[in-house]
């Protein structure tokens, strides 16, 4: 298949499905949205990979001009592209920036990938961002979605529901698995052994929260002194959590981290006592799922998408969204009970091992392209 990518080359997620399918000897071509954040995240795309910017897109609000402008510059570009390449199906990544840029183009067979913020958070979020995202999925011959959830919100008429597929996500549970701890790396992370660490691994936009995930430090250490947390991400939040570390009187206790490439990822996990997602809302957290493959007992939001992989006090704990204190008080029950959480994390391998493997995923993605072409 020749198969044409709109999306953020940032996104490892995308990553891995085009490295996938380049791997297996399918000929891919990336439109980026934006360019790399550093040098680690454009190699770890497929060196063979096409990508062409036609970013940056303006990220104001929906109602300012410069977002439209930006928008229709963008979209230019990608029917310029799509044009020149001739692709025999167009992907997009996200509806509601790729989706959109995907429908200006005019090409079919055209798929949308539903993530999660686009259908749970962004179709509620304004009329105008509502409008957009309809369209576009109007637009798409198949709207494929990470979870149920997601495609029940997605589905307001059957016509739309004919076309809108869900399919359960994976992780390469050969590169995500229990390994021993790298203690060079805890040492560049000001650890040591004696410490139990609660790690995070959602970037500092406000869907995941982690400002409740700070306010729940002085508690936890308060009750676990040798607990510290190790938290993984970038966004636009991150000098406002970092003062929020240190009024609170958490930033002793907190290491934070860029985000790591995917493929060194799994070290950092295996440093990890327990892994922690305090997303309010969520399609199918990968990062979840990488966690559970490293046999960590996991701490989440109590909500749909973490419910179907979380049994409460089976292989993790849930917890109420936005309430740190309750937050606290289920890291420190884990952190307490080593018997519960070694058995809790093999159970979690096992889970993903049966139900969330990557290689799975990417058959159904290209069973799903190849019925469209």
């Amino acid at each position: 298949m020749k198969i044409c990518h709109i999306g953020n080359i940032n996104c490892i997620h995308l990553q891995n499905i085009i490295n996938h399918f380049q791997d297996e000897g399918h000929n891919n071509m990336l439109l980026s949205l934006s360019r790399p954040s550093s040098l680690d995240r454009r190699e770890s795309l497929n060196a063979d990979v096409r990508v062409q910017y036609v970013g940056p897109c303006n990220g104001k609000r929906y109602w300012s001009p410069d977002f439209w402008l930006s928008r229709y510059s963008a979209a230019r570009h990608v029917k310029q592209y799509v044009h020149e390449y001739t692709p025999d199906i167009l992907h997009a990544y996200y509806i509601t920036d790729s989706g959109l840029l995907g429908t200006y183009s005019g090409f079919h067979p055209f798929v949308i990938f539903a993530i999660g913020s686009d259908g749970l958070i962004d179709l509620k979020k304004s009329h105008l961002k509502s409008l957009t995202i309809q369209h576009s999925i109007k637009t798409a011959d198949r709207v494929l979605c990470y979870s149920k959830d997601l495609r029940d919100a997605l589905c307001t008429n059957e016509h739309i529901k004919s076309k809108t597929k869900y399919i359960r996500n994976g992780v390469d549970c050969g590169t995500f698995k229990r390994t021993a701890p790298d203690k060079d790396l805890m040492t560049s992370l000001r650890l040591d052994k004696k410490h139990k660490i609660i790690i995070s691994l959602r970037n500092f936009a406000p869907v995941y929260n982690i400002d409740c995930l700070i306010k729940s430090v002085p508690d936890v250490v308060h009750a676990v002194p040798e607990a510290r947390f190790l938290i993984i991400g970038e966004g636009v939040l991150e000098q406002e959590l970092k003062e929020l570390a240190k009024r609170t009187g958490a930033m002793e206790y907190i290491r934070f981290h860029p985000v790591i490439p995917n493929a060194h990822l799994p070290a950092y996990i295996n440093l990890a006592t327990v892994y922690v997602s305090t997303s309010i809302s969520d399609g199918m957290s990968f990062s979840l799922l990488e966690a559970m493959a490293c046999e960590k007992p996991v701490v989440a939001t109590a909500i749909p998408a973490n419910e179907r992989v979380i049994e409460h006090k089976i292989n993790g704990l849930l917890y109420e969204g936005g309430n740190p204190v309750d937050l606290g008080e289920k890291l420190v029950a884990l952190l307490r009970n080593e018997k519960a959480h070694a058995k809790m994390g093999r159970q979690n391998r096992k889970h993903v091992l049966e139900q969330y493997n990557f290689s799975d995923f990417m058959e159904n993605v290209a069973e799903s392209f190849r019925q469209l072409i």
